[in-house]
């Protein structure tokens, strides 16, 4: 496949199953031997796992951020491989993996490198900044502020 190709493959995931919430596209763009790379859980193999997973994690922000918008802001294409540099906006009005909502607006970066084969996703690694998030929702002190709880 080509470059331009393989890249509207991504697009595909990204517009049809992360914003548009059309889980079954997920059928058609990754490969039966599917392998997902992903910072917080083990590797997981199979489409079925990573179509699981996939939709796990939409469930669980659409849940925390109701108005969240994934929005990518580069595709890079060489060889068998297109990146994706995105950023996820939201806020955060709904419990989000056991925090209560705080009512804060967050930004989130971060980056997807998909291999692709026929015209499928054959393995996806994921890397994206956690922390800056739990910072913002006030989870984490950010650089300078003291922990809830600690005295000055």
């Amino acid at each position: 496949m080509s470059l331009d190709e393989n890249k509207a493959i991504v697009r595909r995931i990204l517009n049809e199953f992360w914003q548009d919430g059309k889980v079954n596209v997920l059928d058609e763009l990754l490969a039966d031997d599917c392998v997902n790379h992903e910072q917080s859980n083990p590797e997981l193999r199979g489409k079925k796992a990573c179509k699981e997973w996939a939709n796990g994690v939409r469930l669980a922000n659409l849940q925390g951020f109701p108005d969240v918008e994934i929005r990518a802001e580069d595709f890079i294409a060489e060889g068998d491989k297109v990146v994706k540099r995105w950023v996820f906006r939201g806020t955060h009005s709904g419990e989000y993996n056991g925090i209560p909502p705080t009512g804060k607006t967050v930004t989130m970066r971060g980056v997807t490198l998909y291999q692709l084969a026929g015209g499928k996703v054959r393995e996806m690694y994921w890397n994206y900044d956690v922390f800056g998030l739990l910072q913002q929702l006030g989870v984490i002190p950010a650089p300078g502020q003291q922990p809830a709880g600690a005295s000055a």
